[in-house]
């Protein structure tokens, strides 16, 4: 990405999460309406960074990551770990659905957003996009079967983003209103 139009992104992203401190801040607070749902990228990629998801289950108080990646050999699948059917990619690699539990601590964001406004951590955006009533189980369920239908994997069109686009439908708690995160979520 050119330098000009990665400072243009980056200006528009950062006057975007200026103007919702406060909104993001109350939604952060919200336990009502389900479980949390975290919409992570890489900032530093701009529009074909990678994106995942991340749940906070409030029940158990534990994070789940999901993501569609690229299956790489020397993956170890641990007990804690969903892994999809794969998909052929248009480079030659192999790709799957996954889930697996991780570590976050929302104290650190919650900090950082109050010192300058951003839903970063690093050069991560992590916002909160919504909530869910469904289980992890539920969740693996969505994505298997969005995988049955994904056809072949490419960078520009049928990638990561529009797997979690397509996740998101399945899973988001329809009752909720959009969390402040959501609209960068589906530009």
């Amino acid at each position: 990405m050119p330098a000009g139009l990665a400072r243009s992104v980056l200006k528009r992203y950062h006057q975007f999460f200026r103007n919702d401190i406060i909104r993001r801040q109350k939604e952060q607070e919200r336990t009502d309406l389900g479980s949390q749902v975290w919409f992570s990228c890489d900032q530093t990629a701009g529009d074909l960074s990678h994106w995942a998801f991340i749940v906070h289950d409030l029940v158990e108080n534990s994070f789940t990551k999901y993501e569609l990646c690229k299956v790489r050999s020397g993956n170890v699948k641990r007990d804690d770990m969903h892994f999809s059917e794969t998909v052929d990619g248009r480079d030659g690699n192999r790709y799957h659905f996954r889930s697996k539990p991780i570590l976050l601590n929302l104290d650190i964001r919650k900090k950082h957003i109050l010192e300058t406004g951003y839903p970063e951590d690093g050069s991560f955006h992590i916002g909160l996009i919504g909530w869910t009533h469904m289980t992890r189980e539920g969740i693996d369920g969505i994505g298997d079967s969005i995988m049955k239908d994904f056809g072949k994997y490419t960078l520009l069109w049928n990638n990561c983003q529009r797997f979690l686009r397509k996740l998101y439908e399945g899973l988001r708690n329809k009752q909720a209103p959009e969390a402040a995160d959501y609209l960068w979520f589906r530009k």
